[in-house]
């Protein structure tokens, strides 16, 4: 099911919550597809370009991290990792053409989102605006 960006979404950083919409739209684009049975090659596009959102996005998120001295890098850095390894397994088992990878992909992605939002991200939220990062 679609995604929808709430408040209770945000991190108080404008940069990384415009991002974090760009991850909705993305992902809910990838939905979408897959429920009008799009053809897998525009599903794969769709997956590449969200490969390059998390790419960037993880970018921009660890520079924040080490410009600011965050206490929680490491951490937050290991989730990070944790996520790209499940990605490129994803992808390395995606190239059959199979519905139910995307499908479990989209199932993983929308609760690795929200869960990752609503308490890893919201971590970083509080010190980062004391910081003067808005």
């Amino acid at each position: 099911m679609p995604i929808v960006w709430s408040p209770d979404l945000s991190v108080n950083v404008e940069l990384l919550d415009h991002q974090h919409q760009d991850f909705l739209k993305v992902l809910n684009e990838l939905y979408s597809s897959l429920q009008d049975f799009q053809n897998m090659t525009d599903l794969d596009v769709i997956f590449t370009k969200l490969k390059t959102y998390i790419d960037a996005h993880f970018t921009t998120e660890e520079g924040y991290f080490h410009q600011y001295h965050y206490p929680d890098t490491a951490v937050h850095i290991e989730e990070h990792h944790k996520f790209k390894i499940k990605m490129a397994d994803f992808a390395k088992h995606s190239h059959g053409g199979q519905m139910t990878l995307y499908l479990e992909l989209i199932d993983y992605l929308e609760e690795w989102l929200v869960n990752h939002l609503k308490s890893m991200d919201q971590k970083y939220s509080h010190f980062f605006n004391s910081q003067g990062l808005f």
